[in-house]
């Protein structure tokens, strides 16, 4: 079977450097990148350090706005997609590349399956909960994480087959974790382990405007403890924007990084004391690596995470952070067989086999 991949961002990297190789072994795999994440940092590295195979089609969409953007994809699949003549098309996750395959497969009459189905926040001001609400309702085949996201897409009475495979992150988490623990953390970094604060943030709702960001900063500078932060393009140039840069800077406990791969991602995760972050894929490491996590949003796609007292929603509100910090953690009580344990990846393949 001939299956095209169609990715353009970190987190969808991540999720064929998981399936890639096992789909494989039994299909011939086409990966389109649409050029989303147009960084070399956000972007190439990913497929070096993960060995992932080099895409055999880049259509360079680049930086625009979300509707000028997939509206590059759009075209460019339109043309590329008929003449590969896929049997199948994979999109993955919720990202402005979902859509855009999303749209061209249906418009082109083109089977394709969701990788990561399922997933709601309900808040419609998310661009990605348009894209992955479009995705999952234009697909002929719905994979779903966990068991919970099988029952939200029964109850919208989606189209699509929907099947339970597990997460690739978690697949993915597991199989690179020995090999970022055997790099070790940057030496540059002054850092013991299980002694820092993981950090990362990035989303447009939490950066974009000057009073969320600030309270971004007195959250920071309520810290006390050594703080490793690599800090987003987007964040980088908002702080700046707003004049909050130097607020930041001038804090010793806190080390700002340039942006950094998945494998020391893992690493800086492995070794932090907890974390705190506004990304899907972070508050799910966590949560596999049984790392204490304070999401940095009002909502989550995740409520598996949340059982107990071991991540915790806190907006962007410095006084909710500070409580939950001086509280005892709770252990993680949901269990990650419901992630699919690990075999994701195999399970994607073998219903794709069956087809």
């Amino acid at each position: 079977m001939r299956v095209v991949s169609v990715v353009g961002a970190r987190p969808q990297f991540i999720k064929i450097a998981a399936l890639s190789p096992v789909l494989r072994r039994r299909h011939e795999e086409i990966i389109v990148h649409t050029g989303q994440h147009y960084d070399f940092l956000l972007s190439q590295v990913f497929f070096d350090q993960l060995k992932i195979p080099k895409p055999d089609y880049f259509l360079g969409a680049g930086s625009d706005t979300n509707a000028k953007q997939v509206s590059k994809m759009v075209a460019a699949l339109d043309d590329l997609l008929p003449r590969l003549k896929p049997d199948l098309v994979l999109v993955y996750g919720d990202t402005n590349s979902t859509l855009a395959g999303a749209l061209t497969t249906a418009y082109n009459h083109i089977c394709f399956g969701h990788v990561e189905a399922g997933l709601r926040s309900y808040q419609k001001e998310m661009p990605e909960e348009t894209n992955r609400i479009v995705a999952d309702h234009l697909a002929d085949f719905l994979f779903c994480p966990t068991p919970n996201k099988v029952q939200i897409l029964k109850s919208e009475k989606a189209r699509g087959q929907t099947v339970w495979t597990g997460d690739l992150m978690l697949d993915a988490a597991l199989r690179f974790l020995p090999l970022a623990r055997q790099n070790g953390l940057d030496p540059h970094l002054n850092v013991a382990n299980g002694e820092y604060i993981y950090i990362t943030l990035h989303r447009a709702e939490n950066v974009d405007t000057r009073l969320r960001l600030e309270k971004v900063v007195r959250i920071l500078e309520g810290l006390k403890e050594p703080v490793v932060f690599p800090i987003h393009p987007r964040t980088q140039a908002r702080l700046k924007k707003f004049r909050f840069w130097e607020r930041v800077k001038k804090r010793k406990n806190i080390q700002m990084i340039k942006p950094v791969g998945f494998l020391q991602s893992l690493a800086l995760l492995d070794g932090a004391r907890l974390c705190l972050t506004d990304s899907g894929g972070l508050q799910r490491e966590a949560f596999f690596f049984d790392r204490p996590c304070l999401i940095l949003r009002s909502t989550t796609e995740w409520p598996e995470i949340l059982k107990g007292n071991f991540s915790r929603l806190v907006d962007l509100n410095p006084s909710a952070v500070r409580k939950w910090m001086s509280k005892e953690k709770g252990k993680r009580s949901y269990p990650l067989r419901l992630f699919g344990g690990g075999r994701a990846a195999e399970n994607i393949v073998r219903f794709i086999s069956s087809l």
